[in-house]
């Protein structure tokens, strides 16, 4: 991080003197798409609540399970690990995050030209996702996670635009991409390969594979009003996949034997899950889909458990 000015020029070599001085205070570095609000620290690392942001308003907050990016380089294709045939590759396109010169830009110089790299990878699922904006050229792109059995075209515009395959089952698996037309070019960013059955946010990669810790936001029940004999538990969320069974909201005791749960099953059905004493007791209702969001409320009281999905 800078010094900046009031302009926003940046000031990298402050000297003080009598006659003038800075005061410098609250200075802290964020990997988030937008700055919320100021976190203080002291001798630890303190970690805001992960927002998401759509077209500069805040849609709420983001929770997803520990992730490695087994792809290395993730952003530089001019690295040798990424092979690449009939194909140039330059680090000098401006990325998502608008900063120059952290994208690469893939040239074909003869059709189907590719980049490619093999990873090492027990078996398991796993899904092949990338950041890509098209810079000339409308021939196909398409990415492989299985060395080019299976090669899957993707829609690519002038706009950066997340692609992702769907998640396979494999052991050490060569992923890429290619570009089937000639002198076609595509500005690329953020290519990834994880374990999982659905492409999770970006994990930048340099010389390593790099793992994200899971999201674990919790709060002490004590910190709320008194729930008492009944109450109503209610969440607006959006799971990454309706078919992964997903936990949007949950009240426990710190353990697994004493819990209520409400989010979605892996048949795309609301779910509240009740837990006494380790033997659980589930009731469904509604659909839920991986495409919008979706509202779930749930009364609680002894010996009774309602559950509504979306209306």
């Amino acid at each position: 991080p800078q010094i900046g000015t009031a302009t926003g020029d940046a000031v990298t070599n402050f000297v003080g003197d009598t006659l003038k001085g800075m005061y410098v205070t609250r200075i802290y570095c964020c990997r988030t798409p937008s700055v919320s609000t100021y976190v203080a620290t002291t001798s630890a690392v303190v970690y805001d609540l992960p927002y998401v942001y759509s077209s500069g308003a805040r849609t709420g907050i983001l929770v997803e399970p520990a992730a490695t990016n087994l792809c290395l380089r993730s952003n530089d294709f001019t690295n040798a690990s990424w092979t690449k045939s009939n194909l140039t590759a330059a680090m000098t396109a401006t990325g998502p995050d608008n900063v120059a010169n952290s994208a690469s830009t893939l040239t074909a110089t003869a059709g189907n030209a590719t980049a490619l790299q093999a990873i090492t990878s027990g078996s398991s699922s796993r899904v092949t996702s990338t950041y890509i904006k098209r810079r000339t050229g409308s021939g196909n792109i398409d990415l492989t996670q299985d060395n080019g059995s299976t090669w899957t075209t993707q829609t690519v515009t002038s706009s950066w635009t997340r692609v992702a395959l769907a998640a396979v089952t494999s052991t050490n698996p060569t992923v890429g991409i290619r570009i089937v037309t000639s002198g076609d070019a595509v500005d690329v960013a953020y290519f990834q390969h994880e374990t999982g059955t659905v492409a999770t946010s970006p994990i930048i990669t340099y010389g390593a594979a790099v793992t994200r810790a899971v999201d674990t936001d919790t709060s002490l029940l004590n910190l709320f009003p008194s729930l008492g004999s009944a109450y109503t538990m209610y969440i607006r969320y959006k799971p990454a996949s309706a078919a992964v069974a997903t936990t949007g909201l949950r009240l426990d005791d710190t353990t697994a034997d004493e819990l209520v749960s409400i989010g979605n099953n892996a048949s795309g059905q609301g779910i509240v899950t009740v837990t006494d004493g380790g033997v659980p007791d589930s009731t469904t209702s509604g659909t839920i889909t991986s495409s919008a969001f979706h509202r779930i409320a749930v009364s609680v009281e002894a010996n009774n458990v309602l559950i509504v999905v979306n209306g």
